[in-house]
């Protein structure tokens, strides 16, 4: 399994709920804050120092994984700087960051069945966010070894961010054969 974002927020506390969970081996981690003193410790985690809007520091942290894997856990949050008439090199380089970072891990998916689950923030809707779930559909339907969830809360995620790592890992834990697209969650804890 990769978290991606898994230093702080969503996905530190989705990290949390993996180790709690037997049935994951070995869990890669990519952030950019492993120094902070409530990250945790566990043989299973492998942590990988990463800033995705630098696409050097992304190719160099994904050569460090050295397996297939089942699952991303993206709890990266889409970028909130482009909107309508910003900068047009900023949404060029940084801003479509998350779109470049999943190309490059579908790849790294196990061929016979992989999950991808994503945490989007409910903010302000801009075209960083449009453009990644629109790539994210586009997957949904062009590779069928590949199952996508969103999971997205109504509103501020930091009063609930328990309760969407659970939902998160709930996606995670259906059969095969279920594909839950989207899943909204209720913004009371």
């Amino acid at each position: 399994m990769l978290i991606a974002g898994g230093t702080k927020g969503v996905g530190l506390s989705f990290l949390r709920e993996a180790l709690s969970d037997d049935s994951f081996g070995r869990i890669y981690v990519l952030g950019r804050d492993f120094d902070r003193g409530d990250f945790p410790e566990d043989k299973r985690i492998v942590r990988i120092r990463c800033d995705i809007t630098d696409k050097d520091s992304t190719d160099i942290a994904l050569k460090m994984i050295d397996r297939k894997i089942s699952s991303l856990v993206n709890a990266i949050e889409v970028p909130k700087t482009y909107f309508f008439g910003s900068d047009k090199d900023q949404f060029l380089s940084s801003d479509t960051s998350n779109i470049r970072f999943t190309m490059k891990v579908i790849d790294m998916l196990d061929p016979e069945f992989g999950q991808i689950v994503v945490y989007s923030t409910n903010g302000t809707y801009n075209v960083c966010k449009s453009a990644y779930m629109s790539y994210l559909d586009f997957t949904r339907r062009v590779n069928k070894n590949v199952r996508i969830t969103k999971v997205i809360p109504q509103r501020d995620i930091e009063a609930i961010r328990f309760q969407v790592a659970k939902i998160m890992m709930f996606a995670l834990k259906q059969p095969k054969k279920i594909c839950i697209p989207e899943i909204l969650v209720n913004n009371k804890p």
